[in-house]
């Protein structure tokens, strides 16, 4: 696949300088996860591997954004989409149904003014992110079988 040659210097700059931060935020909230980078326990309300994948989508946004400088096409976008939905699914349905203890809240905001905020019920908190989890899912397989009947659709020739 040859370089883009439609993007100058500048541009290229740019987009390195739009991808930085997306990559550095990942790659922070990542090493907090796998416990590269030293943090107090007591904050931590998550597993490290949930914590990890909550960078994921961070990492794979400044991964693609500097994948653009190289090749409008490339297959990494469609990689890096999926690793980002995938992320996203994993931790929703990791607070729906995985095991301990969890504290939501509800906040009723109006034009950006926070109305009220109070705690909710575990079971409540759960209930949402389950259903949410299971929207997540029914795109992931719709995604899935669309994608699966493209493939297996004969392509057009044109003469």
């Amino acid at each position: 696949m040859a370089l883009r040659t439609d993007l100058s210097s500048r541009d290229r700059l740019i987009l390195l300088l739009i991808a930085l931060p997306f990559l550095l935020a990942g790659l922070y909230i990542v090493g907090i996860g796998m416990h590269w980078i030293p943090s107090d326990p007591a904050k931590m309300h998550a597993p490290g591997w949930v914590i990890a994948l909550c960078g994921l989508p961070f990492v794979g946004a400044g991964v693609a954004i500097l994948d653009f400088t190289r090749s409008r096409n490339s297959p990494t976008f469609a990689i890096l989409g999926i690793s980002i939905f995938l992320g996203i699914v994993l931790v929703t349905h990791w607070v729906a149904f995985g095991s301990g203890s969890r504290q939501f809240t509800h906040t009723r905001t109006l034009n950006g003014v926070v109305l009220e905020s109070e705690p909710m019920d575990e079971q409540t908190g759960r209930k949402y992110f389950a259903v949410g989890a299971v929207v997540l899912d029914l795109m992931f397989a719709t995604g899935l079988v669309v994608s699966m009947r493209k493939r297996a659709r004969p392509t057009a020739r044109r003469d």
